[in-house]
């Protein structure tokens, strides 16, 4: 969603039996008054480039939602023991958003809800240390 000049919106859950989960995530785009917008989109989040899917990105990039900020956002669901690596560009900083499960960042251990910042550091290693799902911001 792009608020451009503003918004007006609520989050609820459809269902009476089902619980709901979910993150709202802000992120500051890069000009203001823009067009609002809202995109939704499914993603198989199985392949991907090393099992991390592009969802997110400044242009729309491989079908991915737009997002109007320099910053490339991926997901991944991972089965206990999977791993999955990122390569970070000079210049650039990963913020890792455990949504489910528990893993290993570049050997330390996070849970659901945790968050990591990763500065400096040219890869990052994530392995589950059970189902998992994560979101990876790769960010200026």
């Amino acid at each position: 969603m792009t608020a451009g000049t503003g918004v007006l919106h609520s989050e609820y859950n459809h269902s009476d039996t089902d619980p709901v989960h979910f993150l709202q995530i802000w992120i500051v785009p890069e000009k203001d008054r823009l067009t609002p917008n809202y995109e939704q989109k499914h993603f198989d989040l199985g392949g991907g480039d090393n099992g991390l899917a592009l969802i997110g990105s400044r242009e729309g990039r491989n079908g991915s939602i737009v997002i109007n900020q320099d910053v490339d956002l991926f997901a991944a669901k991972l089965k206990k023991s999977d791993s999955v690596t990122h390569q970070v560009a000079t210049g650039r900083q990963i913020w890792l958003q455990i949504v489910r499960g528990a893993v290993t960042l570049n050997f330390v251990g996070l849970t659901e809800g945790d968050g990591a910042a990763i500065l400096d550091e040219g890869k990052v290693k994530i392995e589950a240390i059970e189902e998992s799902e994560i979101l990876l911001f790769d960010m200026a």
